[in-house]
């Protein structure tokens, strides 16, 4: 009679359901890791690198047409960052509902807006005069955001300060000509720039580039 802890001899049918029955957990999280790794390298594998990513936030849709007519915009002008023979650039819309009973949802996309300041080759905001003044009032916005004056000469166009400061940090890009020729309404339209916080050289060449842009987009 087989003993409870006794090992049967190895390889027979006995010692397989053994190995199973005091084993089994150890097989499965095993399994369930290497499944995790490879999807992860799969996924790193496949990830496209971006040479800048612009942000749009705001209470109003921007139509698929707005988006490739921008994608357009800034493929033309800005730098090709890690030197790969092509500019990709990706342009992420967060749209506000304001509709009673999505608060959830709202708050969902002003947490996953927040985090964007954290990634990487992240540093065009486009928003709307809402939101461009949420920023402006917020603390922190002197650490996140460049002033205006890094590029924009100040010109005319309407500019959003600080509450407690008088620094700007969002320039109205209403009467942008770069817009206008493309037909692109940018009324209640404004941009910020994000400071480069990140220490390394592609990032860098990335706020570099995009800076370059925006000086672009305010003429």
């Amino acid at each position: 009679m087989e003993k409870y802890g006794e090992v049967p001899p190895r390889f027979t049918k006995k010692w397989w359901g053994h190995i199973w029955e005091y084993y089994k957990w150890h097989f499965i999280i095993t399994a369930v890791a290497i499944l995790i790794a490879v999807v992860t390298i799969v996924q790193c594998a496949h990830r496209t690198e971006y040479d800048v990513v612009m942000i749009y936030a705001g209470h109003k849709d921007l139509s698929n047409m707005t988006q490739n007519q921008l994608y357009e915009l800034a493929t033309e002008h800005i730098d090709d960052v890690d030197g790969n023979g092509k500019v990709v650039v990706d342009i992420k819309p967060l749209v506000f509902t304001d509709i009673d009973g999505n608060e959830d949802y709202d708050f969902a996309i002003q947490t996953k807006l927040d985090l964007t300041f954290v990634d990487d080759y992240t540093y065009i905001y486009l928003m709307d005069e809402t939101q461009a003044r949420v920023y402006c009032g917020r603390k922190d916005t002197t650490d996140a955001f460049e002033e205006v004056s890094a590029y924009y000469d100040g010109n005319g166009k309407e500019v959003l300060y600080t509450t407690d400061e008088n620094r700007s940090f969002a320039v109205s890009l209403k009467d942008s000509a770069l817009l206008k020729e493309k037909g692109i309404n940018a009324d209640g339209l404004y941009m910020m720039v994000r400071r480069d916080n990140k220490a390394s050289e592609k990032n860098t060449k990335s706020h570099d580039s995009a800076i370059k842009f925006a000086k672009e987009l305010v003429r």
